[in-house]
């Protein structure tokens, strides 16, 4: 019997479902998979409380009726249930439900005839939504950043983007992101020459006075953004996105950025990046929308 180890029983293609099927390869873009915030090869899950995670088991098929899930220690996550019997597909059988109960650590424990041959450690941290808006940017010249009247930023496609986004970064660290009011676009006029291509370090993006004092994460849709980060660039809790990309961009570009203001504000897009190409905060694109152990810990559930 090869080794068993505990998996999360739920990845998929985020591309593929978005088509409804199966899509082709794409030579140079990374395949956007999503695990939930699970860290194979850490060992790690990170869960909202109160939300539950699907656990599998791969690699132990010919035994894996006689294994089954334990937490431990007891009281910041219980199994909901548990069917070793139900086969998951051709290399996973098993499944069991996890509900957080508390903040708090924890293992998940995966057992043969009593023996442990495999453990996850569970995170369980507060549920957190972080109300947004979104800005449409004006400067003195008459420059702005979009359109109030294309489609793409209506009132339903700004509810699409949150849900986009949501399905990338809520879906693994259960922080979600929610608009202020009807969430509409809103105008952010200023008074300076902001040029063709926006300094983000030299426009005053705190003294704005038509910005929304509801909101917590503040989204400027700009016609030009100075620097290396030409997509999307954050400053503490305001993240400004070049309106030319498209729309496909613009969700993994705006998930992108959402983490780094999530990871503890500052110029973060300058270091805050991780290593591997398929990880969401990989430093250049294309890149993937995992979030691994190092990255899930620093998401600040407030």
């Amino acid at each position: 019997m090869a080794n068993p180890k505990i998996v999360n029983s739920i990845d998929y293609d985020l591309a593929a479902i978005r088509a409804g099927g199966a899509v082709p390869s794409v030579p140079g873009k990374v395949k956007l998979v999503h695990h939930f915030g699970f860290d194979a090869a850490a060992s790690f899950q990170r869960i909202g409380v109160p939300t539950r995670k699907i656990f599998s088991v791969q690699d132990g098929a010919s035994a894996v009726t006689a294994m089954s899930f334990d937490i431990q220690p007891p009281g910041i996550c219980k199994i909901v249930s548990q069917d070793m019997s139900l086969k998951m597909n051709a290399t996973r059988q098993g499944v069991a439900v996890i509900e957080s109960v508390a903040p708090g650590d924890c293992k998940l424990i995966l057992l043969a005839g009593g023996t442990k041959v495999d453990s996850v450690s569970l995170k369980a941290v507060p549920v957190r939504f972080v109300i947004t808006r979104f800005y449409n940017l004006i400067d003195a010249k008459g420059r702005r950043g979009v359109d109030p009247a294309r489609p793409d930023v209506s009132l339903a496609a700004l509810d699409s983007l949150i849900d986009q986004v949501n399905g990338i970064v809520g879906a693994q660290c259960d922080v979600w992101m929610t608009k202020s009011g009807q969430g509409l676009l809103r105008d952010l006029s200023c008074r300076d020459d902001l040029q063709n291509k926006i300094d983000i370090n030299r426009f005053n993006i705190f003294a704005q006075s038509d910005m929304d004092g509801q909101a917590e994460y503040h989204v400027m849709f700009v016609w030009g953004i100075d620097g290396p980060h030409s997509n999307g660039i954050t400053k503490s809790n305001v993240t400004m996105i070049d309106a030319s990309i498209t729309t496909e961009k613009r969700e993994i570009t705006l998930a992108h950025e959402f983490v780094h203001f999530l990871s503890g504000g500052g110029i973060v897009t300058v270091g805050d990046h991780d290593t591997q190409q398929d990880d969401l905060m990989f430093k250049t694109a294309p890149h993937g929308i995992n979030m691994r152990k190092d990255r899930l810990a620093k998401i600040i559930p407030h």
